[in-house]
């Protein structure tokens, strides 16, 4: 007899005389002969001729086989944890939290052939197709720093999310979400609201990283609340930080590996869409009016702001533009133009012009430079270079790791120390074909 065949017989009690007709419908399913459980499941709701509260069932318990493996008695064991109301919901406050379940196994009877490896891998697949449904569960848990009040608000919206199949930027959502709180009797303030809003965005962008969802409270509480947050920190500094917070040590190199990931795909990601803007932009031909006669590089007539008041050059849109990285690059050192020189950093200075002086070649016969009056100056001292750096698209777009650049850095020098020869450090970097 299969698995399941108990728990079905105890929810068609509730249909009288119609449960055995049912019941004969369902027959192929709970059958010892039947090796594709999922497929009988699928042909029998095919069939038609089912009340809907069956069809709901049958869906819900193809699931729990999917996540199984079409293991009947995992399945048919966890149904009859749920008792007489089987959902999704109810399955993942049995889940989750994991402490929570590990205590309950202990209290119940669990066949010999259910083993802990096989409910963690269910834990593990059903937590990566219904995350929304568990993240409900640890709120209601407290398992996030946030206030009860915010922590009701963002399992509503989330409930009516995912009953509605809507999503944060919903037009509607904030009506939905207050008319289900007015039928509990409270007010949806708007402070609230926007509050859940954002620890639901916080929420959702964590959950990409890690494969325990229990680790997103824990990351929530250290004040990370976005992959952008993770990348920053150093690693070794922020497994030390999790493993305090209580998050295994394996998993909080995983999580920081994956946001690096996410973070570098992020910035490819802006960089092709700033490049392909301009020729994905279709242009509007003006029909009327006076026609514009601005000279503009391309030779056709200006039709839109950027071009009007030559906000950006066409031909190249990274290198010209006031948000590029030369751009930002010439407001920094403008920056330390304007920053005149601290008192206290005198006394380095003055060691420093000291060591330029001394590191000179005899035959220099340059006048010693001046005293420096503001960090812009004191930069140059060090790299002159830097006055002169041409930053375009052509070579700032590549992202390179920066230990790779330190690297080159270093060989470059010791080539020069060791060769001996020449006056200027030349770019080095040993081929990789070198042992």
């Amino acid at each position: 007899m299969s698995a399941l065949q108990p728990f079905l017989k105890g929810q068609l009690n509730a249909f009288g005389s119609d449960a055995r007709v049912i019941a004969s419908k369902l027959s192929t399913i709970v059958s010892d002969s039947t090796d594709d459980h999922q497929s009988a499941i699928e042909e029998v709701i095919a069939a038609g001729d089912l009340p809907l509260s069956i069809v709901e069932l049958l869906q819900f318990i193809k699931s729990l086989i999917r996540y199984s493996n079409d293991d009947t008695t995992l399945c048919g064991w966890l149904l009859n944890q749920l008792n007489e109301d089987p959902s999704i919901y109810n399955l993942a406050s049995l889940l989750f939290p994991k402490a929570q379940f590990e205590i309950g196994l202990r209290a119940r009877q669990r066949p010999s052939t259910i083993t802990i490896e096989s409910l963690e891998d269910f834990r593990s697949k059903f937590y990566n197709n219904e995350s929304l449904e568990v993240i409900i569960v640890l709120l209601k848990a407290g398992k996030f720093s946030v206030s009860k009040a915010c922590a009701v608000t963002a399992q509503k919206i989330l409930r009516v999310m995912l009953s509605k199949s809507l999503d944060l930027e919903a037009p509607n959502l904030h009506n939905l979400v207050s008319a289900e709180m007015e039928k509990n009797g409270f007010t949806l303030l708007a402070s609230e609201f926007s509050a859940a809003l954002t620890i639901i965005k916080s929420i959702k962008a964590l959950l990409r990283l890690v494969e325990d969802p229990e680790d997103v409270p824990l990351l929530e509480r250290e004040n990370y609340h976005s992959v952008r947050d993770i990348s920053l920190k150093n690693k070794v500094e922020f497994s030390t930080q999790m493993q305090r917070a209580g998050m295994k040590e394996e998993n909080t190199l995983k999580v920081h590996d994956c946001a690096e990931r996410v973070d570098c795909w992020n910035e490819h990601l802006w960089l092709a869409l700033m490049e392909h803007r301009r020729q994905d932009f279709v242009p509007i031909e003006p029909h009327s009016g006076r026609k514009i006669t601005a000279a503009n590089s391309s030779g056709r007539p200006p039709n839109n702001l950027t071009d009007i008041f030559r906000l950006e050059d066409v031909s190249c849109e990274e290198c010209c533009s006031v948000t590029s990285l030369s751009a930002y690059f010439a407001d920094l050192l403008l920056l330390l133009q304007k920053t005149p020189l601290p008192n206290a950093s005198k006394e380095s200075v003055e060691l420093t012009l000291k060591n330029d002086i001394l590191a000179a070649a005899p035959q220099d016969k340059s006048p010693t430079k001046s005293e420096p009056k503001n960090l812009l100056e004191v930069l140059s001292l060090r790299r002159p270079d830097l006055e002169k750096l041409e930053l375009s698209c052509a070579n700032s777009r590549t992202l390179i790791p920066y230990i790779s650049s330190v690297t080159e850095v270093l060989e470059s020098y010791i080539r020069f120390r060791i060769s001996g020869k020449g006056e200027v450090i030349q770019a080095y970097q040993t081929p990789e074909t070198v042992e």
